[in-house]
């Protein structure tokens, strides 16, 4: 069809929900070593959306519900790391109640793409779209993304489709979608956040509106800003 070319006043903007690292129908990615705080990061910036509350330095454009899926911890953990969150940067109770929603992979495995006779399968996509529509969640948390599929990871074509699962789930639900990854071995030495030190097949990154890699401050940095190497662990970038 011809392109429509409606006057530039009448586009609506972008739906930046957080920063510049998370938009509504979009998907994003945020990858690190193991250790490194990638996971804290991702419900972090979950209860700062439940919540309206910018406490990381971040600006929240518009407070939405948001929904964890940690695929790899059970409830328990995830309650100690929410209370921690919220005792840390002071969050009533009152603030996120009935606006974080947590779902562990202990509890109910997650299959959003995997093999069959077919091709590729996607059997829990349109119940994880029913939930959020369900829930009028704004923010979706994938943790970690490699255990909400069964398929290759170092195939492109393969990636892509578990990643354009996500990002379809994103289009119907008005959601941002925020998968968390790891780094190839060695990839922790790349400093300045190369994504491309990202585990896998590049297809992940490439399907991501926006992608971002925390690194572990150097030796050599840490010499540099007189950082002892006792401290070297809490300074990201």
């Amino acid at each position: 069809e011809p392109a429509p070319l409606p006057p530039p006043e009448t586009i609506p903007p972008r739906e930046w929900l957080y920063g510049t690292r998370l938009i509504r129908r979009f998907v994003s990615v945020l990858a690190a070593p193991g250790g490194v705080g990638k996971s804290a990061l991702a419900l972090a910036q979950a209860l700062a959306l439940a919540s309206g509350r910018g406490f990381l330095g971040e600006h929240v454009h518009h407070s939405v519900p948001a929904w964890v899926l940690n695929l790899e911890d059970p409830l328990d953990e995830l309650n100690r790391r929410v209370a921690a969150l919220m005792l840390l940067h002071r969050l009533p109770r009152a603030a996120i109640a009935g606006r974080l929603y947590l779902s562990s992979g202990r509890s109910r495995r997650l299959r959003m793409a995997e093999l069959d006779a077919t091709g590729i399968a996607h059997p829990d996509q349109q119940a994880v779209m029913d939930a959020a529509l369900a829930n009028g969640i704004g923010l979706i948390v994938v943790d970690p993304f490699v255990k909400s599929h069964q398929l290759d990871e170092n195939a492109n074509a393969q990636i892509d489709a578990a990643a354009t699962a996500w990002a379809e789930i994103a289009e119907a639900t008005g959601a941002a979608v925020l998968l968390v990854h790891h780094v190839r071995k060695g990839g922790a030495d790349k400093a300045g956040g190369d994504v491309d030190a990202m585990r896998g097949a590049k297809a992940l990154t490439d399907a991501a509106r926006s992608a971002a890699l925390l690194t572990p401050m150097s030796a050599e940095e840490a010499r540099h800003l007189s950082v002892p190497e006792r401290e070297r662990w809490r300074p990201v970038r």
